[in-house]
C-alpha cells in the first residue's frame, strides 16, 4: 500500500485530532485523491476536539463506539474503546450506550461490543466493575 511520504499539513491536522495515525485507507486516498481527503478533513475535524460545545468529549466518544459499534466496524470500535479508557469513561457508561443501541440494532452488536470492551479493558489493567 502506498504511503502518504511527506504528509501535508492538513494530514498532520487530522491525525492530531484522530489522536493516532490515520487508517490505511485514509493514507491511500490523501495519496490518491489529496483534494478529496483534503476536503473530507476540513469538514470533518470541528466535529472532533472542538471545545465549548453542549456534547462533552465523553459522551461524544460514546456516541461514536457506539455507532461503530452498530455498523459492525470493530477495528474501529477498538480504537474508540482504547480512547474512551484512556480518557477514563466509566466502563458502565460505555455499556449503557451500547444497551440502548441494541434495542434498535440487536442483541448481537451487543455482544459482540461487550467481548472486545472486556478484553481492552483487561489490556488497559483497568478494572471491569461496572463503575
Amino acid at each position: 500500500m502506498t504511503e502518504v511520504t511527506q504528509a501535508p499539513e492538513w494530514f498532520a491536522r487530522w491525525e492530531k485530532a484522530m489522536r493516532g495515525e490515520a487508517s490505511v485507507g485514509q493514507r491511500f486516498l490523501a495519496e490518491v485523491d489529496p483534494q478529496f481527503m483534503e476536503g473530507f478533513v476540513n469538514f470533518s475535524l470541528p466535529l472532533f476536539g472542538r471545545e465549548g460545545t453542549l456534547i462533552s468529549a465523553e459522551t461524544r466518544e460514546i456516541v461514536v463506539i457506539t455507532i461503530q459499534a452498530v455498523q459492525g466496524k470493530w477495528d474501529s470500535f477498538r480504537k474508540h474503546i482504547q480512547r474512551a479508557v484512556e480518557d477514563g469513561v466509566p466502563p458502565k457508561m460505555i455499556v449503557e450506550g451500547l444497551e440502548l443501541a441494541s434495542m434498535s440494532c440487536g442483541m448481537g452488536m451487543l455482544f459482540v461490543a461487550a467481548e472486545i470492551l472486556a478484553e481492552e479493558l483487561e489490556a488497559a489493567g483497568k478494572p471491569i466493575d461496572g463503575s
